[in-house]
């Protein structure tokens, strides 16, 4: 598989992976499997502990009713793995909080015990523990100390335990579920081989794709030999500049120098266009125009805007998860729309996406012109908040299609299916995506609807199916 790409460790302090092959786009560029992998807490309940195969009906361990499996050939390896050392001190230690980073540490320890190869691997990657703050290391101190306990070691395997921690955090990936109607992230894993040598761009040249235990990397646009080869390591795609240097800064300890943050640093305009800003400094509460007060021409730095659009992003979410109905989260859609927000902000992306996440299931049924045109409105405007298509951009053309077709938009349902194949086929097979596999049943149920409509109609029985 890496016939066509390489690791350069000549920098000890930038080691790269970089292509000795021209690469095509959408080329499978690397696969691996998991060393270890955990689901986020509130996501515990619908993904298998071991395979990370999404499931409603999961069932958990009779000990220490953590875990979850899909059955017991998942329980059984599981067990084998990790679950039976850390199984009873789990049970135990019912005062500690299973966090997502806590088990991901555990259990990553776990196998450092067990494989050589991993000890050499993992005492040879980056971590910042020279630039965490007093309060990030007494943090990182507190959990190698619950983690011993958890397991009951020597309390001299704690610098190790410490160390493990410190290289996670940074070299862990983020399990997004591209399937589902807009990317969420739903867990951490830490993968084998050459996973953690691929450096970050916020416009990569690769994307991650994520099925059950297996990461693959895509190269999403042609690859020259030589060049880079870059993920992006989060779900901040679309976000403004000062938004993600802050946050890589604070999960990842990185200033991000991509082509992207590298061209926008040099202009400041692009950073921060109009977004609904109001300005604390006057008592009209101007408008905010790039980094200027439209009232009182009060100048901001671009890290107060970074605020300012954290705390209105915030707000936005309280607001949409506190409304109780799907017809006032659009009602506030709308408003926010006819107070200047840019289209191409990524808070409209924010907001319709969260719209789509909370009612996108239950209204499917209810309100399908809703759904539709509210979803038709994020594939319409999704270039204009994105430089690159992810994965999810097929899946939500794919929901799309399920709309056209109850609401007997036949050319349409068919349009949106050929669509939704081109994107989705590039990266899924029917073999390992079920959602792929009843994308291909749709497509030949449409087409015969559509030919028995035309029958129909040659015969002049208009009315016995409206399926366009």
């Amino acid at each position: 598989m890496n016939s066509k790409w390489l690791l350069d460790a000549s920098n000890p302090k930038y080691r790269t992976i970089r292509a000795i092959q021209k690469i095509a786009n959408h080329e499978l560029i690397f696969e691996t499997e998991a060393i270890a992998l955990t689901a986020y807490v509130p996501q515990r309940a619908n993904f298998c502990s071991f395979c990370f195969q999404e499931s409603s009906a999961l069932s958990k361990c009779a000990s220490c009713s953590l875990f979850y499996y899909c059955g017991p050939e998942c329980q059984k390896k599981d067990w084998l793995a990790y679950h039976k050392i850390e199984c009873e001190g789990l049970k135990k230690a019912a005062n500690i909080e299973y966090s997502n980073e806590l088990i991901l540490s555990l259990r990553l320890y776990l196998v450092y015990k067990e494989n050589a190869g991993f000890q050499d691997s993992i005492l040879k990657m980056k971590s910042h523990e020279d630039i965490y703050s007093e309060a990030e290391m007494a943090e990182i101190k507190e959990m190698s100390k619950k983690i011993s306990e958890i397991l009951n070691e020597d309390p001299k395997e704690i610098p190790t335990i410490f160390s493990i921690i410190c290289k996670a955090k940074i070299n862990f990936f983020t399990i997004e579920k591209p399937s589902y109607v807009m990317n969420m992230s739903v867990g951490t894993g830490f993968y084998q081989g050459e996973a953690n040598y691929f450096n970050h761009s916020c416009l990569p040249n690769a994307l991650k794709i994520y099925s059950n235990r297996k990461l693959k990397i895509f190269a999403s646009e042609e690859i020259l030999p030589e060049q880079e080869i870059f993920i992006c390591y989060d779900d901040i795609m679309g976000k403004p500049f000062n938004w993600r240097q802050a946050y890589l800064k604070k999960h990842y300890k990185m200033t991000c120098l991509c082509r992207l943050c590298s061209k926008e640093a040099k202009n400041d305009k692009e950073i921060y266009p109009n977004i609904g800003l109001k300005c604390g400094k006057c008592p009209e509460k101007g408008e905010i125009i790039n980094n200027k007060c439209k009232s009182c021409g009060f100048i901001y730095k671009y890290a107060d805007l970074a605020t300012l659009h954290h705390d209105l992003e915030s707000t936005f979410e309280k607001t949409l998860k506190n409304m109780k109905k799907f017809e006032e989260s659009l009602i506030f859609l709308e408003e926010i729309k006819k107070a200047r927000l840019e289209v191409h902000s990524f808070l409209i992306e924010m907001i319709v996406s969260s719209i789509i996440h909370q009612y996108f299931n239950l209204c499917f049924e209810t309100h399908p012109k809703e759904c539709y045109n509210l979803l038709k409105f994020y594939v319409r405007n999704y270039q204009k908040w994105f430089e690159i298509k992810i994965p999810s951009f097929g899946f939500k053309i794919n929901e799309l299609s399920k709309l056209a077709l109850k609401m007997k938009k036949g050319k349409k349902a068919r349009r949106y299916c050929e669509e939704a194949w081109q994107h989705l086929s590039l990266h899924f097979s029917e073999d390992n995506c079920k959602e792929m596999k009843e994308l291909a049943n749709r497509r030949v149920l449409i087409q015969g609807l559509l030919d028995t409509g035309s029958e129909i109609r040659k015969n002049e029985n208009k009315g016995i199916l409206k399926i366009d």
